[in-house]
């Protein structure tokens, strides 16, 4: 029974390490339609703070059921991400972008993911896809 406590203490020593405050951005893209108004689905962006502080970043689309509400999440494979100051001109014509590999990009020492406007280009439907987007707003909670 002397062991009990010891082994208790320990085991909540190694689990209570410090704590990280995982940085995830979940931003609605426009004109995708309302699941409940209009039958479409929702689509969104994710991007994700990593440990080595880089960002993965990738595409998911909600469909759901009309009647009952009930939804399925799809997420879609980025095939190439880049992130540029606001000023940078289309995705042929790059100007300072910061190229990802795949959906996983590092932005320099110090710099804000405000400060870049995201670019990923993604497959749904067996069709290349592109987005365009800013995250402005605070990491969506962990649910």
């Amino acid at each position: 029974m002397r062991f009990l406590p010891i082994a208790a203490v320990a085991a909540l020593a190694i689990g209570a390490g410090p704590a990280r405050a995982e940085e995830t951005y979940k931003i609605r893209l426009s004109g995708q339609g309302d699941v409940f108004v209009s039958g479409g689905s929702n689509t969104y962006a994710v991007v994700k703070k990593q440990a080595d502080g880089s960002y993965s970043i990738y595409h998911t689309t909600l469909k759901s059921n009309y009647w009952t509400g009930a939804g399925v999440w799809y997420d879609h494979e980025t095939t190439a991400s880049r992130a540029c100051p606001p000023v940078a001109p289309g995705w042929d014509k790059p100007s300072n972008c910061i190229e990802g590999k795949g959906g996983t990009i590092r932005l320099p020492e110090g710099a804000k993911l405000s400060d870049y406007t995201l670019e990923i280009k993604y497959l749904e439907n067996g069709a290349e896809q592109y987005v365009k987007f800013r995250v402005e707003q605070a990491p969506t909670p962990k649910s």
